[in-house]
């Protein structure tokens, strides 16, 4: 299936083209929860990140794998927003484990998804 574009000369940008390609190349891509965390993981690293001037390059990535599975879309997008949420926090001086990211350590290589916090307690 072709990518979504938002360009008005109709082409998509390398990195969504890239995306899918590997896409395609994961087994039951967006039912596979543990292998579609695998592309979030390695999309994520290609992204732009929000507030960085690719917001149409953004969306295009991001409708284009609805196009193909809606629940690998629901698994990026909450990892791209997490991943320019840190960025933006180390941006504003944060201190490296003031959030104690490290202690239930985090690493370049984990994976985020929504997260549901009630009366102070976060759980997945």
């Amino acid at each position: 299936m072709a990518p979504l574009t938002l360009d008005p000369r109709g082409s998509a940008s390398p990195l969504v083209a890239s995306a899918l390609g590997a896409a395609a190349d994961v087994d039951h891509f967006g039912v596979d929860v543990a292998a579609t965390l695998e592309w979030c993981r390695d999309v994520g690293q290609h992204a732009p990140l929000v507030g960085e001037g690719g917001t149409r390059q953004l969306w295009e990535l991001l409708a284009s794998t609805a196009r193909q599975s809606v629940s690998a879309a629901r698994m990026l997008e909450p990892h791209l927003d997490a991943l320019s949420i840190l960025e933006q926090s180390s941006d504003l001086g944060a201190a490296g484990d003031a959030a104690g990211l490290e202690s239930v350590e985090v690493t370049t290589h984990s994976t985020w998804g929504g997260v549901c916090c009630r009366g102070g307690r976060c759980a997945p």
